[in-house]
């Protein structure tokens, strides 16, 4: 049962559905200036919130920090989804990169640490390949889906992101 939860668990984080159209939907509501801007910020909250996620996980535990960073990267999608100008772009992608940051090897750490699998050295490697090779098929499809989606309405790829990561806390 845990390997099956860690398979969907890495398939679903993988599935960006606006990982090939996100600078089309910006470019809708926001100038290229103000998308390097908004990128620019971003990388940097991103840099500085990996710093106290270590320390958080410690104190709270990666299984509660996990949670925090899903919900919190799931809302900063779906905040961008509703965008129509710089700053819901700018607010949501800053609540996205710190849940980005939050989840960034607590949520493997946890899944292994809480499984037999790491016990046993092969069977903790197999695991974490084959995880890799369902989460690049969930890539894949997503990239795919996403382009689709975003032809039909540019906001559904976000809000599809947005639910998927909600959802999986």
């Amino acid at each position: 049962m845990a390997r099956q939860k860690y398979y969907a668990y890495r398939t679903l984080t993988s599935m960006w559905f606006t990982g090939a159209i996100w600078l089309y939907l910006y470019r809708i509501f926001i100038t290229d200036q103000q998308v390097g801007i908004l990128d620019g910020m971003a990388f940097a909250m991103g840099l500085l919130a990996e710093v106290p996620s270590g320390a958080l996980a410690d104190k709270f535990g990666r299984d509660k920090v996990v949670r925090l960073g899903l919900l919190l990267t799931g809302s900063g999608l779906l905040l961008q989804s509703i965008g129509g100008s710089f700053m819901p772009f700018f607010v949501g992608q800053a609540i996205l990169m710190i849940g980005i940051s939050f989840v960034s090897g607590a949520d493997e750490a946890s899944f292994l640490s809480s499984s037999n699998s790491i016990r046993i050295p092969l069977i903790g490697e197999k695991l974490v390949t084959l995880g890799s090779q369902v989460a690049l098929i969930g890539t894949v499809v997503a990239l795919v889906m996403g382009g689709w989606l975003h032809t039909i309405n540019p906001r559904i790829p976000w809000i599809l992101n947005g639910l998927v990561f909600s959802l999986l806390r």
